[in-house]
This record gives C-alpha cells, structure tokens and sequence, in this order.
C-alpha cells in the first residue's frame, strides 16, 4: 500500500539563521540578502573562532550559513560547540572549489554551495534545508501550471524543476551540474546530480549495480516522447552510470515504457520518465513526510518486472 499523500501546508513564521564566517564584509552581504526575503531571520552573525561564547538561548538556529572557514580550522568539531550542536541545527556551508566541496560532505555537512550563486539561490537553500520546505512544496506545486509549455518558457520551466530537484532529492543526491547537451538537441536543459546516498537503498544499489555515481536528469518543457529516452540511453555511459530520468510536462506512458523496457532488455540501462502530474505527487509525498524517491522506486520496480516479462 503505497504512503499517504498530502497536499502541501503552508506553515507561518521565520527561519531562524545564524551567520559564520570570518569575513565580516561576507556576512554583512549574507545578512542582507536573507533578512530581504521576508521568510528568513538572522538571529545573529559571529566569526568561527567565537563560535563558543554564541549564545542560542532562547532562540537557536535552526540554520547555521557559513564559509568554509567553519571547517578550516576545525571549529565545527570542537567540543566548546557541544551546546550549539544540541540544537541540531542544518549547517550550509559555502565553498570556493570542488575539493571544499569532498571536504565538506566528509564532514557531514547538511548541504554545501560553491561560489557563484545569485541572492535567489540563497534563500531558496536556506528554506529547503528548514521546516518552510513545505511551503515551497506548495508554491513549487503551483508553479508547475502556471509555467507555459514551449522555447520561449524553457529556461522559466529549466529552473524550477532544477529547483524542484533539488528539493526532493537531497541528501541522497547532491551538487547537480548544468551539463549543456549539443545545441542541436531540443532540451530545456541537462543536469548530473552526484549520488552520495549513504542510508536509501534505491540510490545504494544504483551506484553499486548499475555504476550510477552520478544521475542525469533531462529536462524537455513539452511532452515527452520515445526518442527522448533513445537520446538520454545513448549520452548514458559507465562514467555516467546506467540510470537517468527523463522529465516532461506531459507523456503517453505505453509507447515510453515500451522503449524504456527495450533499452533495459538490450543494454541494461534504466530511463524512467516523469511528468508535471508526478512531480506534483512527489512534492506531496515530500510534504507529507514521505521520502519521494519512493515514486521513483515504483517506477524501477514496475520497468524490471516488465523486462522479465
């Protein structure tokens, strides 16, 4: 019996934010940008070395944004930050490079940025690591019809589905890259997510099973047909993995899943197709409580059976 789906509350109130880092012209600018968004409140804005005398009482953090000066001298590890750390507030840390970024999940970092990134980014990342990801669940719900279908709508519909991505498959997917496909191909957009699950099986056995380090996600703002399968199967590589999702606003599953089927039969290699209907029953199942790769795990499941049979 599959979890119960419900539709996406809106609950009230600020996102309490802590700010670190050692630059205080850094946190300045980052206490602009997120006391400008109207959902989100800094509560404070302190240098890492001073990380012990913070005091959270009677409000702590339930977000602390930081530079990667938190993890450079070792402060987050330190037992003076036990109180902090009591409060189990979600870290976001900023990076300048890709090897902050290792460092970073090593660390067991909520969720790490590299540098550049808009102020819209910001705020966004801060509320999906909070309680308020269910209010974007809802307002991604919305979004969804509101986008219209076609070129000029492409980079409109490219980010919110990004966006929406994101939300639904962090932390067992992580830092999507924009891989721009030739010009000659029709998409609204190309990303790679990282899998660097540790906990969910689906996305474990991905990465041992069939070699998927990494996803990548298609993103057509039209409706979805066979050849957008045959197109993703052929970029689809060991240094890619053999799993990839196609996303769309409509589709005619049949004549998907019969290519899909194929292309497993032939080559082992696994597409599973998603619509705007989908990704609404997603951010539902997420809002909900419910980890949304569950739908994407009844997809898997139901293409193998299909190929057994």
């Amino acid at each position: 019996m599959p979890p119960k789906r419900v539709s996406p509350k809106k609950p009230a109130g600020q996102i309490r934010v802590l700010i670190v880092d050692d630059d205080e012209l850094v946190r300045r600018a980052w206490r602009k940008v997120l006391n400008g968004s109207g959902q989100i409140r800094v509560i404070g804005e302190v240098d890492p070395g001073s990380l012990g005398k913070f005091t959270i009482v009677p409000e702590p953090p339930e977000i602390i944004v930081a530079g990667y000066s938190l993890l450079k001298a070792g402060y987050w590890n330190r037992s003076r930050l036990q109180s902090l750390r009591k409060s189990r507030p979600k870290v976001l840390l900023i990076v300048e490079t890709k090897e902050q970024l290792k460092t970073a999940f090593k660390n067991r970092v909520d969720f790490a940025v590299a540098k550049p990134f808009d102020s819209p980014d910001l705020i966004t990342w801060v509320r999906m690591l909070s309680d308020d990801a269910k209010r974007l669940c809802a307002e991604y719900h919305d979004q969804l019809s509101i986008i219209g279908s076609g070129p000029s709508q492409n980079g409109q519909y490219y980010e919110l589905v990004s966006n929406i991505l994101q939300l639904l498959l962090h932390p067992d997917l992580v830092n999507p890259e924009d891989a721009r496909p030739p010009a000659a191909v029709p998409l609204a957009g190309r990303l790679v997510f990282q899998n660097r699950a540790h906990e969910h099986k689906f996305w474990i056995d991905a990465r041992g099973v069939h070699a998927s380090k990494y996803l990548t996600i298609d993103i057509y703002n039209e409706k979805l047909i066979p050849n957008h399968i045959r197109m993703l199967g052929k970029y689809l590589s060991e240094s890619h993995g053999m799993l990839g999702i196609v996303v769309g606003r409509t589709m005619s599953p049949v004549e998907l899943n019969a290519v899909a089927t194929a292309l497993y039969d032939n080559e082992r290699k696994m597409v599973l197709p998603l619509d705007d209907t989908q990704l609404r029953a997603m951010l539902e199942y997420k809002a909900g409580g419910v980890n949304p790769v569950f739908e994407l795990e009844r997809l898997y499941q139901k293409l193998v059976a299909n190929a057994g049979n």
